[in-house]
């Protein structure tokens, strides 16, 4: 044992081994234990791209997104609803994100409150409700684009020139 002397406790040494396992010892106690050219290192976020979450094999979304009349601009955040643009907040966005993305599928409330508000149950909110109450609103015409599935959630329905 060797004394500390900045603490004054004292601390094990290294074993001394030899052979492979001693290598290994010392490497470990020195905080080495992988070689530096056996260390398999994944790609970082940003070599991945920039829509691609690591672990996802799923190609990214197009950048721009049509919906009959409707047209998103996922970089810029903008829609537009039969060439008007649609004033959105972010949560309005990301709810008809989750809309557009599943055309012509029921997209269950379940899965809105968990990819939007990051809530695993409801608890008797009406947070969908209301956003998609406003997004309908926002519609304007074109409010039968999105329409309910009672008991299951919403689907975005692509309608031409209403």
């Amino acid at each position: 044992m060797e004394t500390n002397r900045k603490h004054g406790v004292k601390e094990m040494a290294p074993p001394a081994r030899a052979g492979a396992l001693g290598d290994l010892a010392r490497r470990f106690w020195s905080g080495r234990a992988l070689r530096p050219d056996t260390v398999e290192t994944a790609p970082a976020p940003a070599q991945l791209g920039r829509d691609v979450a690591p672990g996802s094999m799923l190609p990214p979304a197009p950048a721009k997104t049509r919906c009959g009349d409707l047209e998103i601009d996922r970089v810029e955040r903008r829609a537009a609803l039969a060439g008007a643009d649609l004033r959105l907040t972010g949560r309005e966005f990301a709810l008809l994100l989750c809309l557009v993305d599943r055309a012509n599928r029921v997209v269950p409330r379940s899965d809105l409150l968990e990819k939007i508000w990051t809530l695993e149950d409801d608890y008797g909110s009406n947070l969908v409700e209301v956003y998609v109450r406003r997004l309908r609103q926002k519609f304007g015409t074109h409010a039968g684009m999105i329409e309910t599935i009672r008991g299951f959630g919403y689907c975005l329905r692509p309608v031409m020139g209403a």
